[in-house]
């Protein structure tokens, strides 16, 4: 496959967490690293592991996360609950329900859709990086640029490092 000639590629919205197997986000990192062209920057963001929410038990009740208003007057209520934590496989398995609403307020339909997610820890992520030819340049825990703490995201700045293994 020829190699593409990009100067910045993101992984953004979580979606590497729907990579389950360290090949398969390895396979996606090298990808991308083949078509990032040297001294091209490279983010990519999951959410921080939390562990309150892996110690929580099984099937627990659905919460609010957001309402909004769909443009011909219907209102939308989700619900997310977390089903179960598969600690082997780091992946999380939750819930999210949607209630839509007629204008009257009287429930029009309801929809359950599964959600799973492998969580990846930091220093995995990084190994990952590292392994598939990129250089870690930073690890911030929000779009602010925070320093990485242990909450919140883990956003990974890379860089496919210059000929001669330099970052500029």
């Amino acid at each position: 496959m020829p190699r593409k000639d990009f100067a910045l590629a993101f992984v953004a919205v979580r979606s590497f967490m729907h990579l389950f197997t360290q090949a398969d986000q390895l396979a996606c990192l090298e990808r991308v690293h083949r078509h990032l062209r040297p001294g091209g920057c490279f983010f990519v963001d999951v959410y921080a592991p939390d562990y309150e929410k892996m110690a929580q038990p099984p099937n627990g009740p659905f919460v609010l996360r957001r309402e909004f208003d769909l443009p011909y007057g219907h209102r939308v209520i989700r619900r997310d609950r977390f089903v179960r934590n598969d600690p082997v496989r780091q992946i999380q398995h939750y819930e999210l329900k949607f209630e839509e609403y007629d204008a009257a307020g009287a429930l029009a339909r309801e929809r359950i859709v599964p959600m799973d997610t492998r969580y990846t820890f930091r220093y995995e992520l990084q190994l990952l990086l590292e392994r598939a030819g990129f250089e870690v340049v930073d690890v911030f825990r929000d779009y602010e640029r925070q320093a990485y703490d242990g909450t919140g995201e883990i956003i990974a700045v890379a860089r496919h490092p210059e000929p001669g293994g330099e970052i500029k």
